[in-house]
């Protein structure tokens, strides 16, 4: 292209719009191009495919614009005539498809367009577009045209399902399994029926419109049992489509597998499934948990009987012995009184000694309830340090598996002194809830709260208490949570599931 006298090179084959050009053209204000990729135009420093409605317009080798504002084309399928006012919409907005005609040996063009015939369209004095083809010399008069008729509407031929065909059908009920669908139409233009192209949709089915082509069947495999309309339309090849006709209506059949209730019932085995799953699984926490309890229990016993032959025998045989050495003494020399105190301590210890083999060895050290106990805990440590103390209970008390109520306890008691001694509460609560699938233990306080180092490490440096409670928690399987927050409060809550807090 030469601009103010530079030479500069447009390349028409950009982004591979365009193949194997043959031909330049300046008309309508526009330079185009044509070639095997079809026709382009010249915008914006690159050529733009143009968007022809007609299919297969390739291998263009000539262009001429008549005295209409039309476009002809030469092209491997044929002449082509673009009407003027689509070209124009199309130059106005780049992208919109350009409607067109199309004359092939239908109309009585004969021959092969000439690829490298640029000069093979030309327009006479009397309006007459003239063209070459192998064949010889042909004219189409662009005045007299024969308008194409608006094809009528499309009839239902028939449909196949199951080896069985239906002819002529309007409404259908197709039996179970009937998936697999071919149905056949067609619409009556006389003249030029190859030209004819057609489009259908199933409603129910296809979520836009099928273009079809020539094709004069419809097919659908794998449709699922329902309601459908197949509706199909027609077009004479310029453009205009026929009207709609009442289509075709057919139901498929449910099999069995298919129904509501077998998809319920499937539904429901899979939940059984998954819950049978979950029992196996909990069963087997449980045997391992047993398991667990059993080795320990072991270890247990073989530490209580080591207790109970060492220490505590040791124990009780300086007590006696003490006792004689008293027994000796004179019952008025000063040293009975603290010999006498001394003694009861040592009992004290050898009766909590004795507490902790029973305890050890899986029998409840702690004689009566669980609630109660506890109380009695509390109500010391209130008293000496001068808070408020309470307990509750929700549901009807059960009695906890030995162990389990060991590790309660200790879980309890170690709560009760921390908040007692840490918290700065005025008030402690301890609430006991005995439910059908789980029992808890809740320990609350209104005081400072953990320190932020506390919570996010889980143990005050040097202290073991709140690593102790989670680890006796995890030993009979159950699960310790602490909330706390700075100036509201603690709450340590412990939770175990029934099956093994009460056996």
């Amino acid at each position: 292209m030469l601009d103010k006298g530079k030479a500069v090179t447009v390349p028409i084959e950009q982004d591979g719009q365009l193949k194997g050009t043959s031909v330049l053209y300046e008309a309508l204000g526009q330079i185009w191009a044509g070639g095997e990729a079809g026709l382009a135009r010249y915008h914006d420093g690159r050529f733009v495919k143009v968007n022809l409605a007609l299919p297969d317009i390739r291998s263009i080798s000539a262009l001429l614009a008549d005295s209409s504002g039309n476009m002809w084309l030469n092209s491997s399928a044929g002449t082509v005539r673009l009407d003027g006012r689509s070209l124009a919409n199309a130059i106005a907005h780049p992208g919109q498809p350009v409607q067109g005609r199309l004359f092939d040996a239908t109309d009585g063009r004969l021959g092969i367009t000439d690829l490298l015939g640029a000069q093979s369209l030309a327009q006479a004095g009397d309006g007459k577009i003239w063209l070459t083809t192998h064949d010889g010399v042909a004219w189409i008069d662009p005045l007299h045209l024969l308008k194409a008729p608006a094809p009528p509407p499309v009839i239902m031929q028939s449909l196949s399902a199951l080896g069985q065909t239906y002819r002529r059908p309007a409404q259908l009920a197709l039996p179970a399994g009937a998936g697999n669908v071919q149905i056949d139409y067609s619409s009556a233009l006389l003249g030029t029926p190859q030209r004819m192209r057609f489009k259908y949709l199933l409603e129910g089915y296809d979520q836009a419109w099928q273009d079809a082509g020539e094709r004069r069947q419809a097919f659908y495999t794998g449709l699922p049992p329902g309601e459908y309309r197949f509706r199909a339309v027609a077009e004479n090849g310029a453009g205009n489509w026929g009207p709609e006709g009442p289509g075709l209506r057919f139901s498929v059949a449910a099999s069995f597998y298919q129904t509501w209730w077998f998809k319920c019932l499937l539904a429901l085995s899979g939940m059984a499934l998954a819950w049978l799953l979950h029992r196996l699984r909990l069963k087997r926490m449980e045997l391992r948990i047993k398991a667990q309890m059993e080795v320990r229990h072991a270890e247990r016993e073989r530490i209580a009987r080591t207790l109970h032959d060492t220490i505590l025998q040791s124990a009780q045989a300086l007590i006696l012995r003490f006792d004689r050495i008293k027994r000796a003494l004179p019952a008025a020399d000063p040293a009975l009184c603290q010999i006498d105190a001394a003694l009861d301590a040592a009992q004290e210890v050898v009766d909590e000694g004795r507490e902790r083999v029973l305890e050890l060895r899986g029998r409840d050290g702690h004689p009566g309830a669980l609630g109660d106990y506890l109380y009695e805990f509390g109500q010391a440590m209130a008293q000496q340090h001068g808070i408020c103390f309470s307990l509750s209970t929700q549901g009807e008390a059960r009695e906890l598996l030995a162990a389990v109520k060991t590790e309660v306890l200790a879980i309890g008691k170690e709560a009760l002194f921390n908040a007692v001694r840490h918290s700065g509460s005025a008030e402690v609560k301890i609430e006991l809830v005995y439910a059908s699938a789980q029992f808890s233990m809740t320990v609350r306080d209104y005081g400072k709260g953990l320190d932020a180092s506390v919570q996010s490490s889980g143990k005050r440096p040097g202290h073991w208490g709140l690593s102790g409670m989670r680890e006796r928690a995890q030993q009979v399987g159950g699960q310790l949570r602490i909330d706390s927050r700075q100036d509201v409060g603690t709450t340590v809550v412990f939770s175990i599931i029934s099956r093994l807090a009460f056996g």
